[in-house]
């Protein structure tokens, strides 16, 4: 309205030549197209025109010469093609803004379910969220890229866009955000954790056991709730998730995994993790200069037959400096870096060389060695095991593989396989931690086993609960019923000893009957004629 003025002013003055005028208006439309933003230079510039259009009416309109339509004309040209150049340098500028705005929401969101990405939570983390601590809940599908074998990628895209769908039903705008950082991964960042992020943990949960499109269960779907989480992790969203959910899929058999303490504590252990996996390759590879696996034995006693011998060989690691760390410490890792296939195959190697080619191992009526789920289903185990009874020349018949109940086999078949061609061969077959899994008695139906090994919490109480005694009780009654032996581990003191004998174990293990020992300091004993259920104790 001032410029509008200004001109009418202008143009009505007798000291400024009138052809001055459409130069002095060109600068308006120029003007407004350059500092307005792009709506409003819409609206401004077609207005300004109209405005211009009743001042030039004015100025060219003399009442005693008439109208000089003219000059009207050749100063009306001038603002219209500026007004016309200007038309088409907004709409330019319009559809700029447009790509750009649709660019960047490409760039923050996920194309397959429309939920933000890992940028785009990092940035709204970033700009838009003020939060000092978030809670992070991880969601993920393991294998998806088997299941997209199986199934097609189709399937698979239905079942992530559910999944996002769960999402968007169980958590409102105000309570968090929900996302898809890659393929099978999804993650709720909560800002007010305190309060929601046990409610929409329970939801969530609850939605995707109950789903009719999404089965938590059938897809073996791992959930993890990080409870602290600063603005300064926002960088490793997706690696502190992925770390979360691994952990998750060893944690329990329902998947869960709860991270009580900071972020930064998840990412020093994953460091930790990544350096004893390089120590194991090290080691595996010959190289004892990050440290070396050494042997140990545990005494198992036969109750009916004390003079027998027979031990479970067992695994520990050595520092450079000598001092040792216990199987837990390095076995997970192994897991989840794909080392346990070469790491049994090196402790089958190396515990049969050593007794095989030592006195003390000619004693040895039967020795144990645990196997794990990896090596189950691997596809080279029957010829890794005859090649260490060939090399070795240890009898098949005095060997027995541990497979514990809760071990992850991932092919069943392969397992079944391998588990046929070493029981054909002689060798026999334990399950370890009997009556701690799910699959209990589906291990029974389906693997011919020659021992079951009772776990140690139904032995620890075995003297004063009468509920334990029975579960002993009736496996000793199942195992006479399968023609199979049975171990019970974990056994501490005498009154255990005595009433597991009454019960019907045949084998006892466990600190009561001795402690692990070097192999080598066992074989030592055995061949000395030491009472190794006792010299340890």
């Amino acid at each position: 309205m001032l410029v509008v003025m200004a001109l009418w002013q202008f143009g009505a003055s007798d000291q400024i030549p009138q052809r001055w005028v459409p130069y002095a208006a060109l600068c308006t439309p120029i003007l407004a197209i350059y500092l307005l933003p792009t709506g409003l230079s819409r609206m401004v510039v077609p207005v300004f025109m109209l405005a211009w259009t009743a001042i030039h009416l004015h100025l060219y309109t003399d009442p005693a010469a008439g109208f000089d339509d003219v000059a009207m004309l050749n100063s009306q040209m001038i603002i219209f093609t500026a007004a016309l150049v200007g038309f088409i340098a907004i709409e330019a500028v319009h559809a700029h803004e447009t790509t750009n705005r649709k660019l960047e929401a490409a760039r923050l969101h996920d194309g397959l379910t429309g939920l933000y990405n890992d940028l785009g939570l990092n940035h709204h983390m970033r700009h838009h969220l003020a939060a000092e601590q978030y809670a992070l809940i991880g969601i993920q599908i393991p294998d998806i890229d088997d299941l997209a074998t199986l199934t097609g990628v189709d399937e698979v895209h239905r079942l992530e866009q559910g999944i996002a769908n769960i999402l968007r039903g169980c958590i409102a705008a105000s309570e968090g955000l929900g996302a898809r950082l890659q393929p099978g991964l999804f993650a709720v960042l909560m800002v007010s954790r305190h309060v929601q992020a046990p409610l929409i943990l329970s939801r969530l949960r609850h939605a995707l056991r109950h789903s009719e499109h999404v089965s938590a269960a059938r897809l073996n779907m791992r959930i993890a709730l990080i409870d602290t989480l600063t603005p300064g992790d926002r960088r490793h969203l997706t690696s502190l998730l992925l770390i979360s959910c691994q952990r998750a899929g060893h944690h329990d058999q329902a998947g869960f995994y709860h991270h009580q303490a900071s972020a930064f504590e998840l990412i020093e252990q994953h460091h930790e993790a990544l350096n004893w996996a390089r120590r194991l390759r090290h080691a595996l590879a010959g190289d004892k200069s990050h440290g070396h696996f050494t042997l140990f034995a545990q005494p198992i006693l036969e109750h009916k037959h004390p003079g027998e011998h027979r031990a479970e060989i067992l695994i520990r690691w050595q520092r450079p400096d000598g001092s040792l760390c216990g199987a837990d410490t390095f076995l997970r890792v192994a897991e989840t870096f794909g080392l346990m296939p070469q790491l049994d195959e090196w402790v089958i190697n190396h515990a049969l060389g050593k007794l095989a080619n030592h006195p003390g191992g000619q004693q040895l009526t039967m020795v144990s060695i645990n196997l794990s789920g990896h090596s189950l289903a691997s596809p080279g185990l029957p010829e890794i095991v005859d090649n260490a009874l060939a090399l070795h020349g240890w009898a098949p018949q005095e060997l027995c593989l541990e497979i514990t109940e809760t071990c992850d086999i991932r092919d069943t078949q392969a397992a079944q396989r391998n588990i046929d061609a070493i029981q054909a061969r002689g060798v026999s077959l334990a399950i370890d931690d009997f009556g701690t899994g799910l699959a209990t008695f589906d291990y029974l139906k389906h693997y011919a086993v020659e021992e079951i090994k009772i776990d140690g919490s139904f032995i620890r109480d075995v003297a004063t609960s009468g509920l334990d005694q029975e579960i002993v009780r009736s496996t000793c009654a199942l195992a006479n019923y399968l023609n199979v032996r049975v171990v019970a581990e974990f056994v501490e003191n005498q009154a255990q000893i005595d009433i597991l004998a009454g019960l019907g174990v045949d084998f006892l293990q466990g600190f009561g009957i001795a402690h692990p020992m070097p192999l080598d300091d066992y074989l030592e004993h055995l061949v000395e004629g030491v009472t190794v259920t006792s010299a340890y104790k």
